[in-house]
């Protein structure tokens, strides 16, 4: 069947879209989301320009939202493991600011105006 509105060769290129940012978010490589989205949006904007062209596009159209309702899932798991290293940094950060030693003469200092640092925190069984 003929395409004369090259709307069905854009929803598959918008899948085609789609899996490139799932991929892109299972890998954690987060660099490449701007560029990604980028294309998401121009890909969305000429597709609404076009007309629908009936069941197969239906079908596509549902397609597309599953991988979108896929990829949300994933972003989400991402924008909360972003968040959960942030909170963990500032706690070391905090730990770090809270933590002071004392010079010659007895006087406090925090650890890095001592010019020393902490030792790496190991476990030990």
């Amino acid at each position: 069947m003929a395409d004369p509105t090259g709307r069905a060769a854009l929803l598959a290129r918008f899948l085609d879209l789609m899996q490139e940012i799932r991929l892109a978010l299972k890998a954690g490589d987060l660099d490449r989301l701007p560029d990604l989205t980028q294309r998401q949006q121009a890909l969305s904007e000429a597709l609404q320009a076009l007309p629908p062209s009936g069941p197969a596009d239906t079908a596509r159209m549902e397609q597309l939202a599953r991988a979108a309702a896929r990829n949300a899932v994933l972003l989400k798991a991402a924008g909360r493991g972003i968040a959960a290293a942030g909170r963990r940094h500032r706690e070391r950060l905090n730990m770090l600011a809270g933590v002071r030693t004392y010079d010659r003469d007895g006087r406090a200092q925090p650890l890095a105006a001592s010019g020393h640092s902490l030792p790496a925190l190991n476990r030990r069984s």
